[in-house]
């Protein structure tokens, strides 16, 4: 929470915002390997060292994500972003239902691969902000271009 501000704070534009999302994706990856070091029967304070890294990875990933997805949802009103909120409240329900689901089946059933296999999830999805990013910014400018036609055609 202490750098959340700060964090957000160089998050003024859909390019900067996508570009913290993607970096979150990075992080997670990071703090994911942090955690799969724990397999390796680490004692009791060893893991501790390991995992305290690991959470600040995990807080510096949330941050960014969190900055980022703001921005991205407060820079893209419009049309086409309704649909792209409309999607992702669609998903909802799956990442609700399957989620806990999947990871239990990646972390408990596959161990360390399935921690590499989270990350890499995490990473994937990250990437895919700003290519999604992009086509709503396209949806926006195409669907004002087109109302603005038809509001000059109308005068």
């Amino acid at each position: 929470m202490l750098f959340q501000v700060r964090t957000a704070r160089s998050v003024t534009s859909l390019a900067t915002a996508t570009r913290e999302v993607g970096r979150s994706g990075g992080v997670v990856l990071a703090s994911c390997v942090v955690v799969a070091v724990t397999a390796a029967g680490l004692g009791p304070w060893a893991t501790v060292a390991v995992l305290t890294p690991g959470a600040a990875l995990q807080v510096a990933a949330g941050t960014r994500h969190s900055a980022g997805s703001w921005q991205i949802g407060f820079a893209s009103p419009g049309r086409p972003d309704r649909a792209v909120s409309g999607l992702l409240r669609r998903g909802r329900p799956g990442r609700e239902d399957l989620g806990p689901l999947l990871v239990t089946t990646l972390l408990v059933a596959w161990g360390v691969p399935g921690w590499f296999v989270l990350g890499g999830i995490f990473l994937l999805a990250a990437a895919a902000t700003k290519p999604v990013a992009r086509w709503a910014e396209r949806a926006r400018a195409a669907a004002s271009a087109s109302t603005h036609g038809e509001w000059a055609t109308a005068q």
